[in-house]
């Protein structure tokens, strides 16, 4: 309806009322200076009363507006106006993400999948700067063009906790994503705001919150009842995914995931593995998967012939193994050693003790005469393996007596061919995308998330890199462990041009964040 006109404010026109509850109104309304149109929340006069919550919500409105991501409404600080105490926000041309499940629901699990990660996206930028949601719901999520999701209302059920007038009310206006810790009195926090971002994945997937009911029921339900688990739900939807969301529904937050990032990369890898349900053993009754097994005489009567067959083939291999090593290696056979009676003299090799082993040969006329061979002292033995040398007795007699002088020896220089090493790779990057580099020099698996105009999140083992083609544009990463502990949370940003490399790793803005 059209906004009642006794609401002036200085410098803004109020146009339309779009909701209400019991703290703020949201208007649509326009920039007097420039006519831009912009979201105004005005508090209700009660709060605006109360000293204690007007400090709190100006202090958490200023940390909300130093939050810059593509996913969140930018909000600007707090302001007064006649007494009356309001945020602007921008305005975005978007439909609220309730609609749109009422409209489209149950969305498909690839879309499910695009719009969780922005989701979670932003709650790690949040979460990042100690600033928690305690409301987020499918009413303060808004969908863009091509699905891009627009998260709102950061901040405002933190600075209402605490007050008398949502004592009974746990600071929230959906009752069905309440987390069990929030229902036993606790206050917003960011394993509550993960809760949240699980219930809203089931009830894209499901077109339905996980329990209905009266506020009180809903209540007592998220502390202490399960789910129905979302495949029985939706017959759709696979077993890996539901036990990704189940896990994100436990009572005890050490079960859930540490961060938005964690539930949207589980959620992409169980999509992506899609296991049919009837091939879990674990979905037949536990009576039928722990009865005993009655032992029969026919299945004795199968083992044991089992057991003879292959002790039979095992044998016959052995067996033929062993001859077809006997033809291969064939024994070797040792001649008997010759034993030498050291005592007994060694002949001199004479002419008469030749003559004795060896018979002179009878006289024959077709016998060539043997020339004799040259004395022994004339003999020089040649090896046949090295060149000739000249005896050295010989060489003395040859050659004076000369001081040798000593000549250096001419220096031969050989051109030889190097080798020609390939040059390394170019880097080819697509048009209108640069080129973003992680290296992780820690002892840790590093979870690194992207976000801007191009989402992106991996595991960068230690010593490792990893690239990123990312659209250009201003982009927002941010480092942690896995489990969220051993190394402190990082975080940077970077503008990247079209064909531009960047290059970060976990130390390059670690002073910064602190």
């Amino acid at each position: 309806m059209t906004a009642t006109i006794e609401i002036h404010l200085e410098k803004y026109t109020l146009e339309t009322e779009l909701s209400q509850n019991a703290w703020f109104t949201l208007y649509r309304a326009s920039r007097k200076a420039d006519q831009a149109p912009v979201y105004i929340k005005l508090a209700a006069p009660l709060l605006t009363a109360d000293e204690f919550f007007r400090r709190r919500f100006k202090h958490i409105t200023a940390q909300a507006a130093e939050l810059d991501h593509p996913n969140l409404i930018r909000s600007y600080e707090a302001e007064e106006d006649n007494g009356r105490l309001f945020l602007v926000e921008d305005f975005v041309e978007a439909r609220s993400l309730a609609e749109v499940l009422e409209t489209d629901g149950p969305l498909s699990l690839k879309r499910t999948e695009g719009i969780i990660s922005q989701i979670a996206s932003a709650l790690d930028c949040a979460h990042h700067a100690s600033v928690r949601h305690g409301d987020l719901s499918v009413h303060q999520i808004f969908l863009g063009a091509n699905d891009h999701v627009y998260v709102g209302n950061f901040g405002h059920s933190q600075a209402i906790y605490g007050n008398n007038l949502a004592d009974h009310s746990y600071a929230v206006s959906s009752p069905e994503i309440v987390a069990p810790e929030r229902v036993r009195g606790e206050g917003p926090s960011r394993p509550a705001d993960l809760y949240s971002l699980g219930i809203i994945c089931y009830q894209l997937l499901a077109k339905q919150s996980p329990f209905t009911g009266p506020r009180s029921t809903v209540f007592h339900a998220h502390a202490y009842r399960q789910p129905r688990p979302l495949h029985q739900v939706n017959t759709g939807v696979p077993l890996t995914v539901s036990e990704v969301i189940s896990r994100m529904l436990a009572k005890s937050v050490d079960v859930r995931y540490n961060t938005g990032a964690e539930f949207a990369r589980a959620l992409r890898v169980a999509n992506q593995t899609r296991t049919a349900t009837r091939g879990y053993d674990r979905l037949r009754p536990l009576s039928e998967r722990e009865r005993p097994r009655a032992i029969k005489f026919r299945d004795i009567f199968f083992l044991s012939g089992a057991t003879v067959v292959i002790l039979l083939v095992a044998a016959l291999a052995a067996w033929t193994g062993y001859e077809l090593g006997l033809k291969q290696n064939p024994p070797i056979i040792q001649s008997p050693p010759v034993i030498v009676d050291s005592t007994l003299p060694t002949p001199t090799p004479t002419e008469d003790y030749l003559r004795d082993i060896i018979p002179p040969t009878p006289a024959n006329d077709n016998v060539v005469p043997v020339t004799p061979e040259p004395e022994a002292a004339n003999v020089v033995l040649v090896d046949t393996l090295l060149p000739p040398r000249t005896p050295f007795a010989l060489r003395l007699q040859a050659s004076p007596t000369v001081t040798p002088t000593v000549t250096p020896a001419p220096v031969r220089f050989i051109a030889t061919a190097t080798p020609t090493v390939p040059p390394a790779p170019v880097q080819v990057i697509p048009a209108g995308q640069g080129l973003f580099t992680f290296y992780n020099p820690t002892g840790h698996d590093l979870v690194v998330d992207v976000s801007g105009p191009t989402f992106v999140s991996a595991v960068v083992p230690p010593n490792n890199r990893e690239a990123f083609y990312l659209t250009a544009g201003s982009y927002l990463y941010m480092t942690h462990t896995p489990g969220g502990q051993g190394l402190d949370p990082t975080k940077g940003v970077f503008d990247l041009g079209e064909g531009q490399m960047i290059e970060k790793d976990y130390y390059s803005d670690y002073e910064w964040q602190q």
